[in-house]
């Protein structure tokens, strides 16, 4: 590919808004540009004369690429969170792109992992794949250090911004940020970048819109399933009732899944799984009508303790 066809094709996969970037300054901060950019500004952030982040959502609350950004300094033989991140995406038929990681002393910041979509997706949902992805490695949403991009999924806001690959590092002394697996001069990491694959959205989509589904659940049915009660002794929790009853639930994804009581006694969940429990035991929810119907814990434990008479 000719130098101009790289510099476009760098364009089409980073710039998310078209009317709007940052542009760092010589201490190292960005300010914001409200202002079109072209193929001439990443022009000039590839020879180094400019640095430029990119936000990550554009006006219709919509993004074209992920980004991991693990600030953590390890030593070179230690393996950070980006690498099981990549271990895994990599293992589900993910494609990514490792750049950024550089020396400061005796340890490396690790960088950036790049995920880059074929089709812009909603950042809502971008947002919440980030968090699954966290969840299947076994982290928590929140890691020491490692921020996620897209940051805000509101639309018409301008987002928080990633700097630019291959652009030149204010608080690096200059340094460029390159891609791993490819040679450290800017045409050769282009030509490696256009020659990766762009990932597909709609697994994606699919597994945040279930993740969405989860703390929706959480939200709308947690509980306190240490309730004091007489005698100053904590209330059974779901699982705990159900051990006791020998009220058969079965693993299903990250929960368990049973035949709700208070359905029972209703009549209904004749499939035995609208009750859904946390792995965990520290959520529950009923799927009838799709989340619709709220039981409480006393309602829960007042049906269980009806079965048990029966």
């Amino acid at each position: 590919m000719k130098y101009q066809e790289l510099i476009d094709d760098y364009y089409k996969r980073f710039v998310v808004r078209t009317d709007a970037y940052y542009l760092q300054t010589p201490e190292g901060k960005y300010n914001a540009r409200y202002e079109v950019i072209t193929p001439d500004h990443l022009a000039k952030h590839l020879a180094g004369e400019i640095t430029i982040a990119f936000p990550a959502v554009d006006k219709k609350g919509l993004c074209k690429w992920i980004c991991y950004d693990d600030d953590n300094c390890l030593p070179e033989s230690e393996s950070g969170v980006l690498e099981l991140i990549e271990e895994l995406l990599c293992s589900a038929g993910y494609s990514c792109v490792r750049e950024g990681r550089r020396q400061i002393v005796d340890k490396f910041k690790q960088g950036h992992l790049w995920i880059m979509l074929k089709e812009p997706i909603e950042a809502k949902l971008a947002r919440a794949w980030t968090k699954w992805v966290l969840k299947q490695i076994g982290l928590p949403e929140r890691v020491t250090k490692l921020d996620i991009f897209p940051r805000q999924a509101e639309p018409g806001l301008l987002s928080n911004p990633v700097r630019g690959p291959l652009g030149k590092h204010a608080k690096a002394n200059g340094e460029r940020g390159w891609f791993r697996d490819a040679p450290p001069n800017v045409e050769s990491q282009l030509e490696w970048l256009a020659s990766q694959p762009l990932n597909d959205t709609a697994h994606m989509a699919r597994s945040a819109a279930n993740y969405l589904i989860t703390i929706d659940a959480r939200s709308k049915y947690r509980d306190n399933f240490t309730k004091p009660r007489q005698g100053g002794k904590s209330a059974p929790s779901i699982l705990e009732m159900m051990d006791a009853l020998n009220w058969p639930y079965r693993p299903e994804r990250d929960r368990f899944v049973s035949q709700c009581p208070v359905c029972a006694l209703e009549g209904h969940d004749k499939s035995l799984d609208n009750l859904h429990i946390s792995t965990d035991d520290t959520w529950y929810g009923c799927w009838y009508q799709g989340w619709n119907v709220t039981h409480t814990y006393k309602a829960i434990y007042s049906a269980f303790r009806s079965l048990r008479c029966t």
